[in-house]
């Protein structure tokens, strides 16, 4: 329905704004007030230039450089708006921009309207003197152009799709074929046979592999068991070998110490011999006191010298007995084969060793006594000194032999470290005490000496002075003597302690071989050979199923994809035969669906032609009184019923064919029923006298249609409608 319209610099219209009513609202005015060219402004919104007579700037108003129109319209319940000027539109459904150009807005109003711009004009729009303009039309171009906008078209283009597809089908039908599926499904059904046998063959191979693959693993365990049972009897043939070494070392250590031990007289070393030359001392300087006073300072001297030097032997006793707990301790510590060697208390012993050995070194390079002040050749033979220095060589270069081979189980050995640990912190306490008291006797000698200086300087020169230096000679020699031959005692019961922990853990070890039988290490490299050959057997064996299982799954796989390609066949050929049975139901229906479109088709059209006929009939009887009662077409021309009497077109008077032409294009309009739902007619009764004017007026008004009419008349301007007055 049409509501509003606005141009500016439009043909004669400079500004004009119009409102419509929802039925009937007559344009009224004088000649060249621009009553017609409001219809043309709304057919130049709803069409743009193509829909007004003329060119396009006849439609300016001249003299000016732009030109808009505004139309508002509604479809059902949508507000529809446009908006052109001279070179462009905008098209609004809602407030809403859904088209913009001239081209796209003639499109979009087509598609909204529902009629193209030539079907809009020949049914909703009369222009001045074509009111029966559809009656010259004739009847066969009316069918054509109402078969276009009812739909009727569509139907005979669906027709011609139906021929098309009937033909497509019929050829496919022709050149399909039925396939057979019974040989398709057998070949599946022996396919998944196959395939079931293959799976379970290769569920027993698994298993089976499983087993091997566990029986393997038990024999490998017992290789690795005897194995390492070898292993341990050729590290046992090996300590017993070093063992025996070790043994042979000792041996030699003790010969040489015993003989060592040889050298010193046995007389001279015991405790009652060194205390028979001290109280023989004590005796001759108690007489030589008698005779000077000085000599009571020195038996003082003597007294305490004989004590200090008591201590000094018992802590010289101590000092080498825990020696000897130490050099087990540093042999301990060397058979530790994986724990941490005590380099420290080595070092002790090879410092005492290279102490010894400077010691003679000094002695070889020095050639007076710095006691007697005689040669060193009277008191010491050289070559035995060599031979000593030579020997206290090797010694250390046995320790260090030692100290690089030697090894032992930790956890026999960790208590008896322990242990000797304890006896490392006492011998440090009773070297400390040994030092002071060495440092006091040899305070004590100093002075000793001194007293002796102070007597020899006395001018008694007596047999009593003589023996008691002799005395004191023969003492320190037999002192020297006892702490030499003290060391090497305790050396030799060391070497011998640890030569018969070596014979212990010999024998244990011999007997440990021994206890096993006389062929079993035999027995143990036979064991291993034998379990060797069955693991690698067992290996083969997994091999040899690994493979099998390799085979099993790639046949399973080959399987798998013949009966995948099978299914595949079957199911094209099940679709194929389907489709044969679809094709031929959809043939079936193409053909009913043809022939039924067909028959609706033209009942449609007679249905069509009759009410608008009826429609068209009605209105020319209403508009005349009934004088024409009947409208009515032959082949391909209108006829209409006078008094009873058919008559043609041609002998209509003109306003006769004017209401005919209107009643025609009303019926037309309202059958229809378009989405503008409106009709703009101009000067469609000019043609008429006062009465049919008034009837034709009358009938417009009774449509409950939206009419848009131009007119001259006073008797429209006076009826009760909306009424746009333009003034004369």
């Amino acid at each position: 329905m049409i509501k509003y319209l606005k141009l500016e610099n439009f043909k004669g219209h400079s500004e004009i704004e119009v409102k419509f009513a929802e039925e009937v609202t007559f344009i009224s005015g004088g000649n060249y007030k621009g009553k017609t060219t409001i219809l043309e402004g709304i057919m130049f919104g709803l069409y743009g230039v193509s829909a007004v007579p003329g060119k396009g700037e006849h439609l300016w108003k001249k003299e000016t450089k732009s030109t808009r129109v505004r139309l508002k319209f509604s479809i059902g319940q949508e507000e529809v708006a446009v908006e052109r000027n001279r070179t462009s539109a905008v098209l609004f459904k809602n407030n809403v921009e859904i088209a913009r150009g001239t081209t796209a807005v003639n499109k979009a109003l087509s598609e909204l309207i529902g009629l193209s711009q030539a079907d809009f004009s020949r049914i909703k729009y009369s222009q001045q003197g074509e009111t029966s303009a559809l009656l010259t039309f004739g009847s066969t171009a009316l069918n054509t152009l109402i078969e276009r906008v009812s739909g009727a078209t569509l139907i005979a283009k669906v027709l011609i799709l139906l021929k098309k597809r009937d033909a497509e089908e019929k050829g496919m039908l022709m050149a399909l074929q039925e396939v057979p599926v019974e040989p398709i499904k057998e070949e599946i059904e022996a396919n998944s046979k196959e395939l079931r046998i293959s799976r379970e063959n290769l569920v027993v191979n698994t298993d089976e592999a499983k087993i091997i693959r566990f029986k393997k693993k038990q024999a490998s365990e017992k290789l690795i068991k005897l194995q390492n049972e070898q292993k341990k009897l050729e590290f046992t043939e090996q300590r017993l070998e070093e063992l025996a070494d070790r043994m042979d070392t000792a041996d030699s250590e003790t010969v040489s110490l015993e003989n060592e031990l040889l050298q010193f007289g046995t007389v001279d070393l015991t405790p009652d011999y060194i205390e028979s030359l001290e109280e023989e001392l004590h005796v001759k300087k108690e007489r030589l006191e008698d005779h000077n006073q000085t000599n009571k300072s020195l038996l003082k001297f003597k007294d305490s010298i004989r004590d200090k030097n008591e201590n000094l032997t018992y802590l010289n006793k101590a000092v080498i007995t825990l020696t000897g707990a130490i050099e087990q301790r540093e042999v301990t510590i060397k058979e530790l084969k994986l724990t941490q060697i005590d380099t420290n208390s080595l070092g002790m012993e090879t410092a005492i060793i290279k102490s010894e050995l400077e010691s003679l070194s000094n002695i070889m390079s020095n050639s007076v006594c710095p006691t007697c002040e005689r040669p060193f050749e009277e008191h010491f033979n050289k070559n035995d000194i060599e031979l000593k220095i030579g020997k206290l060589n090797g010694e250390l270069t046995e320790k260090l032999e030692i100290l690089t081979r030697g090894r032992a189980a930790k956890l026999d050995l960790e208590t008896t470290l322990n242990r000797q640990e304890r006896d490392q912190r006492d011998l440090d306490i009773k070297e400390r005490d040994t030092a002071v008291l060495v440092s006091t006797i040899t305070d004590l000698e100093i002075n000793l000496n001194e007293l002796e200086e102070d007597i020899n300087k006395l001018p008694i020169k007596g047999d009593l002075e003589v023996e008691i230096k002799k005395i004191i000679k023969e003492l320190k020699k037999a002192k020297e003597n006892q702490l030499k031959a003290v060391e090497l005692q305790a050396k030799l019961d060391s070497t011998k302690a640890r030569h018969k922990e070596y014979l212990d853990e010999y024998s244990e070890l011999n007997n440990q071989i021994r206890y096993a039988s006389n062929n079993y290490k035999e027995d143990v490299n036979s064991s291993i050979q034998e379990t060797k050959k069955i693991v690698d057997n067992f290996s083969e064996q997994v091999v040899n199923l690994a493979s099998e299982d390799a085979r099993l799954k790639s046949s399973i796989n080959h399987i798998d994809e013949q009966l995948q390609i099978s299914k595949n066949d079957l199911k094209v050929a099940e679709k194929n035969n389907t489709g044969i049975k679809d094709l031929e139901k959809m043939n079936g229906i193409t053909d009913r669906l043809k022939k039924h479109l067909k028959s609706n088709r033209e009942k449609f059209m007679t249905q069509v032609w009759d009410n608008l006929l009826s429609t068209a009939s009605t209105l020319c009887s209403q508009a005349t009184g009934g004088y024409i009662s009947n409208i009515t077409r032959d082949s391909d021309s209108f006829c209409y019923v006078e008094q009873g009497h058919v008559m043609p077109i041609s002998a209509a008077s003109g306003a006769q064919k004017s209401i005919m032409g209107l009643a025609i294009k009303v019926a037309l309009s309202i059958s229809l029923q378009d989405n503008t739902r409106c009709m703009l007619l101009d000067e469609v009764s000019s043609q008429m006298d006062e009465p049919h004017a008034a009837a034709v007026t009358a009938l417009l008004g009774s449509l409950g249609h939206q009419v848009i009419a131009v007119s001259h008349r006073d008797l429209d301007r006076s009826g009760d409608y909306n009424l746009i007055d333009l003034g004369y």
